[in-house]
């Protein structure tokens, strides 16, 4: 789970350099290769992309009592409607 700017912007870094690595092999490989190769490139990506797009559309008051609960061990934390209120 990215907690923070900083850890966003090591995942897109991540993102980018496997992004980068699937296109030289896709130069330099055969379809075949290229399949059986690319394949836990592209789930990786994909899993970081699923991350920078939770920590980007969550505000940041969630990601921080998300972070805080898991790190006790409680899990996702919820929020009802007053507490949201009380925060704004």
């Amino acid at each position: 789970m990215i907690r923070n700017d900083e850890e966003l912007e090591v995942a897109q870094a991540r993102i980018s350099k496997f992004q980068k690595w699937l296109k030289e092999m896709r130069a330099t490989t055969s379809a075949k290769e290229l399949a059986a190769m690319s394949s836990g490139y592209r789930l990786e990506i994909e899993r970081m992309q699923a991350e920078v797009m939770d920590y980007l559309l969550s505000p940041s008051f969630v990601i921080r009592r998300r972070w805080r609960s898991h790190k006790r061990g409680q899990g996702h934390v919820t929020m009802n409607q007053a507490q949201r209120q009380s925060l704004t």
